[in-house]
């Protein structure tokens, strides 16, 4: 899972934060044991989309989902290119300024 995604315990501890109640109460309120909401915050099962949404709710949370692109690889030459244009001695000098295609054909 990439550093932008989120796992169902990061979910579940942000509802454990957000909350401000223990996880005892929050078990009882959601109709599920203590062992399994622990073993769900330590990635040791997986909570179905419908149980983390009755955790949220137990809380007195609403669950949304959202997408969003992901982000585009970068390729290591391209990294390489960029930091040797950087290492490269350069002066402010101003763009480059291109005639324009209808002064051109006058």
């Amino acid at each position: 899972m990439s550093k932008t995604e989120e796992s169902a315990a990061d979910v579940l501890a942000a509802v454990l934060r957000a909350s401000g109640m223990s996880k005892s109460a929050i078990c009882a309120r959601a109709g599920i044991s203590r062992s399994s909401l622990d073993e769900y915050l330590q990635d040791r099962r997986q909570p179905s989309l419908a149980q983390i949404e009755r955790i949220a709710q137990a809380a007195d949370l609403r669950l949304t989902i959202g997408l969003r692109p992901r982000p585009r690889p970068v390729s290591s030459d391209y990294i390489l290119v960029m930091e040797l244009a950087e290492a490269l001695p350069h002066d402010n000098v101003a763009p480059l300024a291109f005639p324009s295609m209808m002064a051109a054909a006058r």
